[in-house]
């Protein structure tokens, strides 16, 4: 860890004072405005640029970028062309970079011809990939040479051009040419570049290239190397990655080697009758490790769900059904994949045993994949079976509870089963015959109305679809019915997804609904309802709310003494070092909501293998918050292995749900807040499932 802190942040912790203060009296007014995005009445934020603190200055610089405003690029760029501190030139720099528009493009592109120091121009490379164009990445690729810091900052500005869809030949080539420099952080970040262009066309030229990297004695560049190899490779390269996997002992390397058969089969699908793959997909499905075992699953679902190949489908129906075996010592997640796996493969043949399973599961942990498993097949009237079981087991659930009235939806437990239901229906409609979707479209609306922002998204996302384009009328009026039953602060994100579908329906009937909100005291609310109103009515509408806001400078100053933070999970301890000094209002948030027990019991709702694990929502389903919303706070540093994050839905809208990263993806950075990192505990952050949960989290005091 810690390779990933630029060393602008370095110094800046030496210069705290003798009474353990970490903010100077004008770092935190320089704070107290970057959360209020605002320069100040008087422009007061700029005149911190003039100050005699280099900490302040770069403060400064980073709140600015922070808080977006292109009438601040004229100053930040002065600074990056004419400060003598290289510092202070790093961070505005780094500035420019989250403000996009042409006067930072050419700011930018004029500090990369005349900077000499490394460090700086690494930055300014960095932010060029995040805002520039076909031209800037031409003029990029055609600078020579480069060595150390800068090499490395070239590969990274280009895998961020990639990202954004900006990629050709020639940057393709400047890669290549980077690899030439044999510097080692240089090449680890060619791999990353190679990984974001994701074009079979342009890497074909690169293939060499990256099988030599899948032989790197870097980790992580052998990883990026596989998953961009896949984009390249053929059936005949098939063994090599099979024995590539055999030989591998690191498990994000062994997940990219998987999901690169993927790859291989969408550019040539006789790989589905590959035997020998197929019996190695399966064999590693029944792996101990939950992450390969569901991704190998999940890659043959995807590579065998279409083949034609009878006797090979009938030699791989027990291995599969092995799984069903009641009492096998193999992780609940593999088996639900399993379920799902078979009914990608078999589809309706599968009907009676798939039905059978749901009817004799107990609990309801495996019932959701057996629904999603139907999602596959060919007759689309499936779905009556399972809503009859559903409604079966809703009923049993209910008598045992003795519940009596309620919301639509009885209990938590059932609402995983119901989100699988219309997922399924979603899934199945293109194959329904016209009777069949007029129910489905009838059982979308209702499930609209079920208050569960998990659900509504569904259904919503359902009933836009074209077959249902001569329904909105009914879809403006339910709809309009439905969110009078919402109730704020509880349902506040189910009538967020309201409220933005009334827009996209240009529903003049929520109208008034969409006027009372103005009244509400919440920002966002107010702020989704103008918007919306404006678009269905062409007015502007005001409104009093105010963005909540926490800055509390001696609570701010006190967060010294809290800088180190332990999540106490089903899997294990995981510990935390935060970084009060670089995120201070997210660390705050995070510290206050701890120490109030908010996490305490929370599941880990959002697990991707090789990606992150993400936790903090009270709701357990992606959808929960603490009914506010923070600031995002952009810093120079890079979603490295065990970087803990915020998840938002964008700029400014990050409340409780954090995340931890299981390997580096640099497409995050400047788009979510960092604010600490693990120091240990990977292994438990390396096991954790998805519902596997959170018992607490303790806040260290020093």
């Amino acid at each position: 860890m810690g390779k990933f802190i630029l060393c602008l942040f370095v110094f800046m912790f030496a210069a705290l004072k003798a009474d353990a203060q970490l903010f100077t009296a004008e770092e935190l007014e320089v704070l107290k405005l970057q959360d209020e995005r605002t320069a100040g009445p008087g422009n007061e934020l700029q005149t911190y640029l003039n100050s005699f603190n280099n900490a302040v200055v770069i403060r400064t610089l980073i709140a600015m970028g922070n808080i977006g405003d292109t009438k601040f690029v004229i100053p930040i760029t002065e600074k990056l062309l004419s400060a003598n501190n290289p510092e202070i030139r790093t961070a505005a720099a780094f500035a420019l970079g989250l403000i996009p528009c042409d006067d930072s493009r050419n700011g930018l592109l004029e500090a990369m011809k005349s900077e000499t120091e490394q460090e700086v121009l690494a930055q300014v490379v960095k932010s060029l990939g995040s805002i520039g164009n076909e031209d800037d990445l031409a003029a990029l690729c055609g600078i020579y040479p480069l060595t150390g810091k800068v090499s490395s900052a070239f590969a990274y500005s280009i895998a961020r051009f990639a990202r954004r869809n900006i990629k050709n030949n020639a940057s393709v080539e400047k890669i290549k040419s980077l690899l030439k420099t044999n510097d080692a952080e240089t090449i680890r970040m060619c791999a990353h570049a190679f990984l974001y262009t994701r074009n079979r066309d342009l890497l074909l030229g690169a293939k060499d290239e990256l099988l030599k990297l899948t032989k790197s004695s870097d980790a992580d560049t052998r990883s990026r190397a596989f998953t961009s190899f896949g984009n390249t490779a053929d059936k005949t390269d098939v063994n090599y990655l099979m024995n590539s996997y055999d030989k591998e002992d690191v498990w994000q390397v062994k997940l990219s080697i998987i999901n690169s058969f993927a790859a291989i089969f969408r550019n040539d699908n006789s790989l589905s009758s590959n035997r020998e793959l197929a019996y190695f997909l399966i064999d590693k499905g029944e792996g101990e490790d939950a992450y390969l075992s569901t991704a190998a699953l999940s890659g043959l679902a995807y590579i065998f769900g279409g083949t034609t190949d009878a006797a090979l489908k009938e030699e791989m129906k027990p291995r599969l059904q092995w799984f069903l075996i009641k009492g096998k010592a193999v992780d609940l997640a593999s088996i639900g994949e399993a379920v799902k796996t078979i009914g990608a493969i078999y589809k309706d043949e599968a009907r009676n045993e798939l039905l059978s399973l749901y009817a004799q599961t107990e609990g309801y942990y495996l019932k959701p994949y057996i629904i999603q498993a139907c999602g596959y097949f060919n007759d689309a009237g499936v779905y009556k079976d399972l809503r009859k079981l559903i409604t079966a087991d809703v009923q049993n659930y209910v008598n045992e509870k003795k519940i009596t009235e309620g919301d639509m939806i009885a209990g938590k437990e059932l609402i995983p089963i119901y989100r699988a239901f219309v997922e399924t229906l979603d899934a199945l409609k293109g194959r329904a015959d016209n009777a069949d979707k007029e129910t489905m479209r009838l059982i979308f609306i209702e499930f609209a109305g079920s208050k569960d922002p998990s659900i509504v998204d569904v259904c919503i996302n359902a009933l836009n679809q074209p077959m249902y384009e001569s329904k909105k009328g009914e879809l403006k009026i339910s709809l309009g019915i439905d969110y009078q039953s919402l109730e704020y602060p509880k349902d506040k994100e189910t009538m967020k997804l309201f409220i933005r579908e009334f827009a996209a329906l240009n529903a003049e009937n929520a109208v008034p609904l969409l006027e009372g909100n103005l009244a509400i005291d919440d920002y966002e609310i107010c702020r989704e309802s103008a918007d919306a109103l404006m678009s269905i009515t062409k007015k502007a509408y005001t409104f009093n709310a105010k963005r909540k806001s926490f800055f509390d400078a001696d609570k701010l100053n006190e967060l010294y003494k809290k800088q180190t933070a332990v999540i106490h999970t089903s899997r294990g301890d995981i510990a935390l070092k935060l970084f009060p000094y670089n995120s201070p209002l997210t660390v705050l948030n995070f510290v206050t909501l701890a120490e109030k027990g908010f996490f305490n019991n929370t599941r880990f709702h959002r697990v991707v293998p090789g990606f992150v694990i993400q936790g903090g929502d009270p709701l357990n389903n992606g959808w929960g918050g603490p009914e506010y919303s923070i600031r995002s706070e952009f810093i120079p540093m890079s979603f490295e292995r065990g970087v803990l994050g915020m998840a938002s839905e964008g700029k400014d809208t990050e409340g409780s749900q954090f995340f931890i990263m299981h390997a580096p993806f640099y497409h995050l950075d400047n788009l979510y807040t960092i604010f600490g990192e693990v120091t240990s505990g990977m292994d438990a952050v390396d096991k954790i499932y998805t519902d596997d949960f959170v018992k607490s989290v303790d806040i260290l005091t020093q």
